[in-house]
């Protein structure tokens, strides 16, 4: 005969594994999602940001400083947003990477200093 003891903890448990599975689906619906939207949108691949990646985590970061940063500024407010990477390098490396490559988004002002690349603004008068 089974307790009621018993029965509580069968449930609990089967709880367990349904939010588990339950957690598993949504990551995999959010990857969907990802890939879908980046199939279906024809793009040259510079002009979109995956959300919650590491380059869109860094625009982020310059965007809300609205001013030049050091690349060591930029890692401690990285890392403080909890971003993480699997890059062999490192995360310094990976922001060293993204910063090289992403000229389209990223501009060099001075020695381990960069910003936003910012649209320019027009002052409205004739010369």
């Amino acid at each position: 005969m089974v307790t009621l003891a018993q029965q509580i903890k069968d449930v609990q448990r089967e709880i367990g594994e349904l939010e588990f599975k339950l957690a598993v689906s949504r990551q995999v619906l959010e990857r969907l999602e990802v890939v879908n939207q980046n199939t279906t949108e024809p793009s040259n691949g510079k002009d979109r940001l995956v959300q919650g990646s590491l380059t869109s985590q860094m625009r982020e970061v310059f965007a809300a400083s609205k001013k030049p940063i050091s690349t060591r500024e930029l890692l401690t407010a990285l890392e403080a947003r909890g971003v993480t990477t699997n890059a062999k390098a490192g995360l310094k490396g990976a922001v060293a990477s993204v910063l090289s490559k992403r000229d389209d988004l990223f501009v060099r002002v001075d020695r381990g200093t960069y910003d936003l690349k910012r649209e320019p603004v027009e002052s409205g008068h004739k010369e």
